[in-house]
């Protein structure tokens, strides 16, 4: 829990954060993109972050799944 300790948060605050992320594959089955999304809810409102990265130029061919 680093974030907990840096912003002084308690345990119980923390209890209702969600993450989700989405990672979107082309036909290959490669990396398009993904997203990373964090909700907080803090004094009444909703602290969020979201972070996204794309991939492009990928060799051709399918890669094949890990061994």
């Amino acid at each position: 829990m680093f974030l907990a300790d840096i912003a002084g948060w308690e345990s119980e605050q923390l209890a209702a954060t969600t993450l989700s992320w989405r990672l979107e594959l082309d036909a290959d089955g490669r990396p398009r993109s993904y997203t990373l999304a964090w909700r907080f809810p803090v004094d009444g409102t909703v602290l969020t972050s979201t972070w996204t990265t794309g991939y492009r130029d990928w060799r051709k061919g399918a890669i094949p799944p890990p061994q």
